[in-house]
């Protein structure tokens, strides 16, 4: 589990040993069907909550004021399969802006930030692998970030609700949503007060660097193909990169390929390496999936894709 951020938490549950708020506010948890598990075989340190999925699984916090305030909330997740699940609620009532629901939804299964009334949605989850997410309220906007990275905004008035426990996998079961509660894994949940940076978070996720911004093009009349990108980090460290190119799932042995690779990047925008696909993948052409990854970091795998004519 790791360690808290210079900002202190509200609540922190690390499930070792119990499900116990590790802060002195007493937002200990009463599970319903929650075990905590060995996180090792999974990936994680330490143990992890497990919740199994069923309609009484749920881990229930006594009630964390998050009303007409800044607040985020954020937790290490494991999903049983991609699907539609309650991750958090807080239920006061089921008027505007008293109802705080962080959910999947939607036929992509994409991170939902709701609180009844105003809503926001994006990412969709699409593995088994874990997840770091964190959702923010600034005090004007809902923002969702995904393994420490922003994934975006929307303007949002806010929560309202000032009565009802902080639920932890639970869905607000409504008829006409399809939505279960959460079966998967959870490690490391936190709630704060106030707005986290972007380097704050990509702490909390334990995400040194990260990837963005990845853009594809062949130049025109050759077989050269660009792959610009930013790396985006917490520190000024150079960082270690390799680039993987598949077609369709196979991988093609990109053996020729020059500019920011390697042992020595440094962080920051405007980042580029040229593929030479005359060289690598003569007299192919198809849609290409450019993964840059550090090379022993499973968490860190950055995509882009691009058609290739070589």
């Amino acid at each position: 589990v790791s360690v808290a951020p210079a900002q202190t938490p509200q609540a922190w549950l690390t499930f070792e040993g119990n499900f116990n708020d590790q802060t002195t506010n007493g937002y200990n948890g009463t599970s319903y069907n929650v075990t905590r598990v060995s996180g090792e075989p999974l990936g994680r340190p330490g143990n992890v909550a497990y919740f199994n999925g069923g309609s009484s699984t749920y881990l229930s916090l006594p009630h964390i004021p998050l009303d007409s305030r800044t607040f985020g909330i954020g937790f290490f997740c494991k999903f049983y399969a991609p699907a539609n699940y309650g991750l958090v609620m807080q239920r006061d009532s089921d008027n505007w802006n008293e109802l705080l629901h962080l959910q999947t939804r939607n036929a992509s299964h994409s991170l939902y930030f709701g609180f009844y009334g105003d809503t926001y949605s994006t990412h969709p989850i699409t593995s088994t692998n874990w997840y770091h997410v964190y959702f923010q309220y600034t005090g004007s906007r809902q923002q969702i970030y995904v393994n420490g990275i922003f994934q975006g905004s929307k303007a949002s008035s806010a929560y309202l609700g000032t009565v009802g426990n902080t639920d932890i996998g639970r869905t607000p079961a409504w008829g006409n949503v399809d939505c279960d509660n959460f079966r998967g894994y959870m490690d490391d949940f936190r709630v704060y007060y106030g707005v986290l940076s972007q380097d704050q978070i990509m702490d909390l996720a334990n995400v040194k660097w990260t990837v963005t911004n990845i853009v594809v093009n062949q130049r025109p009349g050759t077989k050269l193909v660009d792959i610009n990108y930013d790396i985006v980090t917490s520190s000024s460290n150079v960082v270690q990169l390799m680039l993987n190119v598949q077609c369709g799932g196979t991988n093609i042995a990109a053996n020729n390929v020059d500019g920011d690779i390697g042992g020595s990047v440094s962080p920051g925008t405007g980042r580029s390496m040229v593929w030479d696909a005359g060289a690598d993948w003569s007299g192919n052409a198809g849609d290409l999936e450019f993964i840059i990854c550090h090379p022993t970091a499973t968490q860190l795998v950055f995509t882009g894709s691009g058609y290739v004519d070589a």
